[in-house]
């Protein structure tokens, strides 16, 4: 409230039937405290809250002194479109204070166009190819209940989203919107870092509509503002509610350097790199796309099946550790555990901020630049981190061994039901090494345990799997090794080496406030 003080408005409210608009309950008592961020409803038999971030649309009727609110409140541990009708004393102050109080907040990249608009991108082959399909029947009529003013397109072609991103006017845009899965997502990064004025475009928020099979940015954003989510079904719905009032968080860019035909390729990391058999499992079971996500589970079982002749891969991982026990001890936390247990407000995290005038005169520059060009000068460790092909310094850690598989993983989720680190958050400098080695394993059933219990992270609790807070990690495969590598869940060179170096850099991301308590918020 900035300091104002606050006023308390009072009145009637009912929930209307959405289909029989003549038919509806009882009126409720209904207020309003102007210092809080919800109605409150004296229900029989208990009352109940509606948030103000859970309005999509606020209309009056006619001349009538009453306005009709869609919401979208949590029921049952769902997010379920409810109707109600309202009128309050004093109606023409609160119709004007509530109205303004339920504004989304504006993009931090400011635009100056008037009425931006969000870009919608569709990959209509992503996953199973329904990200059209869930955009049409989930996502779409959400946008038009909010009166968001959007344009959709289709990507045609590998890396066609990385042109749009190259190609939009910032000033015309409010935000966009991925309908696809993580290669996506990745693609409009790569896009907006490699902008001239990348200090401007990676303020322009990035919307997950969940339409490949991981999804698992969608599920970190969800996961991190508390908002529940069917892990193996469509909660499109639920991320595009957050556009109707969204939080802008920010999303942490690691720098990547990478082994490339005899070349060194640098890339953005958002969310994880991988070696050895969990990306073997990825990327292999893209012959059984047509399965869903059931696929890794079919790709799993064969090479499980095949150990402990397949998956032993000779390496060397080089690391600089973070040594803080406190993180340590939340990296064998559940994603079920009590929030409390991950620290006070471990979650919460800072909003991006709006551009200054002086950034915002300062980021006029047209063109691109290469990756490398993005990264320089923005790794955040104040000791220089060597190229990914010079000696490291005495002071890194390094393992030599056999490694049924390595990780880098710097989000909760990797798959939006694979709850792989869940202390992990979105803005966070450290990034997470894990890996699994040869000479800890007693089975193959061993191995086959961990990965079947990733969903609800039993995983954590094998004394195997060792998981290691670090802000650097270079991994090297033996010459002739093999193994796929993943980045960000798209493939790469098999046996490449590469290293991970956290910057300064973050994209931004729609989220939505968390709150401690969200499955107790219901009617």
């Amino acid at each position: 409230m900035n300091g104002t003080a606050s006023r308390i408005y009072e009145g009637f409210i009912a929930e209307v039937d959405p289909i029989d608009k003549f038919s509806k309950e009882a009126d409720c008592c209904v207020s309003w405290n102007t210092k809080h961020n919800f109605l409150h409803v004296t229900s029989v038999p208990k009352p109940f809250r509606i948030y103000l971030d859970e309005i999509v649309s606020a209309k009056q009727l006619g001349p009538e002194n009453k306005m009709t609110l869609i919401t979208y409140v949590i029921n049952a541990g769902e997010r379920q479109v409810k109707l109600f009708e309202i009128t309050v004393k004093d109606f023409s102050n609160f119709k004007h204070e509530f109205c303004q109080r339920i504004q989304p907040a504006a993009p931090p990249h400011k635009p100056r166009n008037a009425t931006p608009k969000v870009i919608v991108i569709i990959n209509p082959f992503s996953g199973q190819q329904k990200a059209l399909d869930f955009w049409l029947e989930h996502a779409e009529p959400i946008f038009k209940q909010a009166n968001i003013l959007y344009e959709t397109g289709t990507t045609t072609a590998r890396s066609h989203a990385t042109k749009i991103a190259h190609e939009i006017n910032l000033d015309d845009v409010q935000a966009i919107a991925i309908a696809s899965g993580d290669g996506l997502v990745a693609e409009v990064i790569l896009g907006l870092l490699t902008r001239k004025d990348k200090q401007r475009a990676l303020k322009v928020p990035i919307l997950h509509i969940p339409g490949g099979t991981g999804n698992g940015l969608a599920a970190s954003v969800a996961f991190q503002s508390n908002e529940p989510f069917p892990p193996r079904g469509v909660f499109c719905k639920q991320m595009a509610l957050m556009m109707t009032k969204p939080r802008y968080r920010p999303l942490r860019l690691y720098h990547t350097e990478m082994t490339d035909g005899g070349k060194i390729a640098h890339q953005p990391m958002f969310m994880s790199v991988t070696w050895g058999l969990i990306a073997d499992i990825d990327l292999g079971s893209e012959r059984f796309r047509w399965a869903g996500m059931i696929r890794y589970h079919i790709e799993a079982f064969i090479r499980i099946a095949r150990l402990p002749t397949v998956s032993r891969y000779k390496g060397r991982i080089s690391y600089l550790p973070v040594t803080d026990k406190t993180l340590l001890r939340k990296t064998m936390l559940k994603a079920n555990a009590n929030r409390e247990l991950f620290g006070n407000k471990h979650f919460e995290c800072t909003d991006v901020k709006e551009m200054s005038l002086e950034e915002f005169d300062s980021s006029q520059e047209t063109g691109t630049i290469t990756v490398e060009e993005a990264f320089t000068g923005t790794h955040i460790l104040k000791e220089k981190v060597p190229n990914l092909t010079d000696p490291l310094p005495s002071n890194w850690e390094v393992i030599d061994s056999e490694f049924v598989f390595v990780s880098l993983t710097s989000m909760s989720h990797i798959g939006s039901d694979l709850p792989y680190t869940p202390c992990a958050r979105l803005e966070e400098e450290v990034f997470y090494l894990s890996f699994v080695d040869w000479r800890t394993l007693k089975t193959r059933f061993h191995m086959a345990h961990l990965l079947i219990t990733i969903d609800r992270c039993a995983h954590l609790a094998h004394a195997c799997l060792q998981t290691i807070p670090v802000l650097a990690c270079r991994v090297e495969p033996a010459a002739g090794a093999g193994g796929y590598v993943a980045l960000d869940g798209e493939a790469c060179e098999p046996g490449a080496s590469f290293q991970v170096v956290s910057t300064s850099l973050q994209a931004t991301v729609v989220a939505r406030q968390g709150r401690e308590n969200a499955q107790e918020i219901s009617k």
